[in-house]
């Protein structure tokens, strides 16, 4: 049986903050979360406890799965922030499973993808496990001009380059459940859009997740400004939401 109108299973919300729901049911899902600011603070919470779990790489004494309890909230003008989820109603309950010995590459070590440079042209419409890249050419004047594929530590991950001038940026979209942020990142909201962004030596990195899936942008050149308002463009709803790259 089906969770009632208005709800969401609570396997379902557990599966799409790990990233393990398939494509399809990860896009609707995430489709609803835009339209509800308090469940979306829910999941985000979940996500940045499944990061900080899976950053210690603890192993797993039984088969825990995550569960998530919540009930909807009446709906407040306001923002809902992490520390207001008691107010607003929503309970959060996180068992996650951490399979003995799953190891994953950290953000730092996809940001450093970057400096290997492209690899080949990127294709017409390129995607990572049903989630898109941004066609930021129409709206900012940055082109795709190259792509490459890696698998750091097996987690497949696609890059696609783009250009403005003499200036360059990597995007990166990581395969499987969320990474863990970086200890030294600081966080930043921008359009309702969770960001963490931080500097090593003259790169910019900024990282946040899409559809349960870590999303990176790295460059030299290009100011911390300008990649926050390109990640929480991608990021937003409604009309402004950034399609494939065509």
């Amino acid at each position: 049986m089906g969770a009632p109108e208005g709800h969401l299973s609570e396997p379902e919300l557990a599966r799409f903050a790990d990233g393990s729901l398939p494509a399809r049911r990860r896009r609707r899902i995430a489709r609803r979360l835009e339209q509800e600011p308090y469940l979306r603070a829910v999941v985000e919470e979940q996500r940045a406890a499944v990061a900080a779990i899976r950053a210690l790489d603890l192993p797993a004494r039984e088969q825990l799965h995550a569960r998530v309890r919540w009930e909807p909230a009446p709906r407040r003008s306001g923002p809902v922030v992490a520390g207001g989820l008691a107010a607003a109603a929503l309970a959060l309950l996180v068992l996650l499973l951490v399979p003995r010995g799953e190891e994953a590459p950290s953000v730092l070590a996809v940001a450093r993808l970057a400096e290997r440079g492209p690899a080949a042209a990127p294709p017409r419409s390129p995607a990572l496990e049903g989630v898109p890249f941004p066609d930021y050419e129409r709206r900012f004047g940055w082109r795709a001009t190259g792509m490459r594929s890696d698998a750091p530590e097996g987690r497949e991950t696609r890059t696609i380059f783009y250009t403005r001038g003499a200036r360059r940026l990597a995007y990166s979209i990581v395969s499987g459940g969320a990474l863990a942020w970086p200890r030294a990142a600081r966080r930043a909201v921008r359009d309702g859009v969770p960001l963490h962004h931080l500097r090593r030596g003259r790169t910019t990195i900024v990282t946040w997740l899409r559809e349960g899936h870590t999303c990176v942008l790295t460059a030299n050149g290009v100011s911390r400004a300008e990649l926050l308002r390109l990640a929480a463009w991608e990021g937003r709803p409604g009309k402004d939401r950034a399609s494939a790259v065509s």
